[in-house]
């Protein structure tokens, strides 16, 4: 057995985000357990991954107690603003009516100038969205294009489709039977010919008897795929089903986030398919965006519960599912920007679910670090995006833009707006 740091369970992710400085900051994170070791398959030989320990308390958000490791990301770019000076056009001046002779001079009544030209409202740029991409169902998945089987029969990986963003795994309901088998995958990319770390993402596989979509989010170049599974409870230790190396080119870079996949997943009977045609029906663009966001933070309460149970170790493993937050009405920040992101690439609006840290701020002025969830939105043309009657960013060309329906459930889009300029969003990773 070789030491594996940083298998990452994944998705136990996010903090209970309800109230952006609550009162009272308890523990985040679960107790920490020794990264897994994994048997190092006949294939090529992986790199170890460093362990990711966040630190910092706060409300609620899921953190496993295997963690991903973080890869920065970009700074948010701060909103524009516009201007447009008013113009006023004055009355005409009062004149004097003529006199008679010899009679006096009259006094005359004056003119009732004209009322003033209303004042035009300022002129904004009108919002551009490119308008539909094509869209991966799960329903689309391939089936047996290019597979590889595990020796047991029990896995398989299928890199038929890794052009439109995803790989596909398959674990057999063979293991449903036994709660205390854990399944993992691990996505590598090769940097300066070497996969590492660097440039790495790690998922828990939940689905048995199903297929699941794996993002291939870090673009054009080669891959490593690898699925593990690790039967003994008590021992942080995995093995090796699958490695399989492949490479890829991708139809568009936002391929990955028009996808079905294991944190965003949706078919066309989805119920939250289904809702997000209804909402966007007879809209266009940036209108689709404004209605479902709108919808989420009016509709999906924040779930304190489970953010409670993730945070004391009841619950130790959390996968988003958009159907089950739409049918639960609630959810963490984890399943708001899950069902977020489902609802709008259905609608074939590139849309990523993001990871990262949110600075908040104690009450003795000290600042500190929370694992949180939110989504970022890929806008095209020239204009300002407007999300809630709030102009929201200023787009000139291409761009991603942040959007947090978790936090505008509760606080609204202008706090949100003063997060984002304040620089309180870290991104690790996208999904």
């Amino acid at each position: 057995m070789m030491p594996f740091a940083g298998i990452a369970l994944t998705l136990l992710l996010f903090v209970a985000c309800a109230r952006i400085l609550p009162s009272v900051t308890p523990s985040l994170f679960p107790s920490d357990t020794p990264a897994p070791t994994a048997t190092t398959p006949a294939s090529p030989t992986s790199t170890s991954v460093p362990t990711f320990e966040p630190t910092g308390p706060e409300t609620p958000v899921p953190t496993p107690s295997e963690e991903p490791s973080p890869s920065a990301g970009p700074s948010p770019t701060p909103v524009a603003s516009v201007t447009a000076t008013p113009t006023l056009t004055p009355g005409p001046t009062p004149t004097s009516a003529p006199t008679k002779t010899p009679a006096p001079t009259a006094t005359p009544k004056p003119t009732t100038p004209p009322a003033p030209t209303a004042t035009p409202k300022p002129t904004v740029a009108a919002t551009l969205f490119a308008g539909t991409y094509s869209v991966l169902y799960r329903d689309d998945y391939p089936s047996n294009q290019s597979i590889t089987t595990s020796e047991d029969g029990l896995s398989s990986v299928d890199v038929g489709k890794t052009d439109k963003g995803i790989a596909v795994v398959w674990v057999s309901d063979s293991y449903a039977t036994d709660p205390t088998i854990r399944i993992k995958v691990l996505v590598y990319k090769q940097v300066d010919g070497v996969f590492n770390s660097a440039a790495d993402y790690q998922y828990t596989i939940l689905k048995r008897g199903a297929t699941v979509g794996i993002p291939l989010q870090l673009g054009n170049g080669n891959y490593r795929l690898a699925i593990l599974i690790r039967r003994d409870p008590t021992r942080n230790a995995y093995n090796y089903l699958i490695t399989k190396e492949f490479t890829v080119s991708l139809d568009s870079s936002l391929s990955p986030f028009l996808a079905a996949t294991s944190l965003s997943d949706f078919s066309k009977a989805s119920n939250c398919v289904a809702k997000a045609k209804t909402l966007c029906s007879g809209l266009s663009g940036t209108a689709k965006v404004d209605a479902v966001y709108k919808w989420i933070i009016a509709n999906i309460a924040y779930d304190t519960t489970l953010a409670n149970n993730i945070n004391n170790g009841t619950v130790t493993v959390w996968v988003p599912d958009p159907d089950r937050t739409l049918a639960n009405r609630k959810g963490i920040c984890f399943d708001y920007s899950s069902l977020f992101s489902a609802m709008l690439r259905s609608q074939g609006i590139p849309a990523r679910l993001v990871i990262g840290d949110f600075i908040k701020t104690a009450s003795d002025g000290s600042t500190y670090n929370v694992r949180h969830a939110w989504n970022e939105v890929y806008y095209t043309g020239k204009g300002w995006v407007i999300v809630n009657a709030f102009q929201w960013k200023y787009i000139d060309g291409q761009g991603w833009t942040l959007l947090d329906t978790t936090f505008g459930h509760s606080v609204g889009s202008q706090q949100i707006k003063n997060n984002i300029d304040a620089g309180k969003y870290v991104t690790f990773e996208y999904y």
